[in-house]
């Protein structure tokens, strides 16, 4: 995964073992979440067409890394590519890394804040300062004691996961556009945290964003123009990959329905559950076989529901 939200590159103590890496500074006794268990380098690595005689990584236990190790083994920071100019080309579905400047450099300035990217942007008329995060898939994230214009009011929402764990989250749209860079979203959907401001991928995945790493820039632009956000909806819950659920919306159809965190699916539509994205709209409906803590199965009908639109 490359993720500007990182302070530091990380890979998991499984995949140092499988690329043989030696770690050293080892942190003695077990790992708590969020702690490095030791450093670790390696040699000969190549990144597009930058190639680093060296790349120092930070080593922690899948337990560290809570859910992210489901995503990716390899944290990569921006830190990594120091000297480069990177673009991450989101509609196109292509990145690429070349060495040194390219061409007259464009875009707005960024600060680096705990190895982190951060750029002014302007919510409505009010400047904040916003981690670029590459790692975030929530598109607007602004911090809960903001006092910002909302369309509507914002519903509580799942619990995101960071490198740290899991924290409280919710969701509504903001009224005013949002400006970054060369880039105009109007009326974007925002996530509120505890004194957080990201732009995330939600946002990002219709842009291109090149980093100047030389010269502290960054570039964001849609190629298809000013972007509007579509609405909020849910079916209400979360599962993991064994099918027990581990998230429920409160006021939810589906809290409504009597579905309970610790429930297992058994079978979804009649075919065994998929923790993915099953692509519903507003109105389409899951047929759940449900198993309790005691084992006995029961059928539920869950909505997808439009919560913001």
């Amino acid at each position: 995964m490359i993720d500007t939200g990182a302070s530091h590159p990380f890979v998991t103590e499984e995949t140092a073992a499988e690329l043989k890496l030696s770690v050293g500074r080892r942190v003695s006794g077990p790992a708590r979440p969020g702690q490095a268990v030791g450093a670790a380098s390696r040699a000969g690595t190549r990144i597009g067409d930058a190639e680093f005689r060296r790349l120092d990584v930070v080593v922690a236990s899948a337990k560290s890394f809570h859910e992210m190790a489901e995503l990716a083994t390899v944290v990569l920071n921006l830190g990594v590519f120091e000297g480069d100019v990177v673009e991450l080309d989101y509609p196109a579905g292509v990145m690429t890394v070349s060495k040194g400047a390219r061409g007259q450099p464009t875009g707005v300035p960024y600060r680096l804040r705990r190895g982190r990217p951060e750029i002014e942007i302007d919510v409505g008329g009010e400047k904040l300062w916003a981690m670029i995060d590459t790692g975030c898939s929530h598109p607007l994230v602004v911090p809960q004691r903001q006092a910002l214009r909302w369309r509507r009011y914002r519903v509580e929402w799942f619990p995101t996961v960071t490198l740290s764990g899991r924290e409280r989250t919710s969701v509504g749209r903001l009224d005013g556009t949002l400006s970054m860079g060369r880039c105009r979203v109007v009326d974007p959907i925002a996530m509120t945290m505890q004194d957080r401001c990201i732009v995330g991928c939600g946002l990002l995945q219709h842009c291109v964003v090149t980093f100047d790493t030389r010269n502290k820039l960054v570039d964001i632009h849609a190629p298809r123009g000013d972007l509007r956000p579509a609405g909020v909806f849910s079916v209400g819950l979360e599962w993991s990959d064994d099918g027990t659920i581990v998230a429920v919306l409160p006021g939810s159809a589906t809290a409504r329905a009597g579905v309970r965190v610790g429930d297992r699916i058994v079978r979804v539509n009649g075919s065994a559950p998929d923790a993915t994205d099953y692509r519903l709209r507003p109105g389409d409906t899951l047929l759940l076989s449900l198993a309790n803590s005691r084992g006995s199965v029961r059928d539920v009908i869950v909505t997808c529901e439009e919560l913001v639109p």
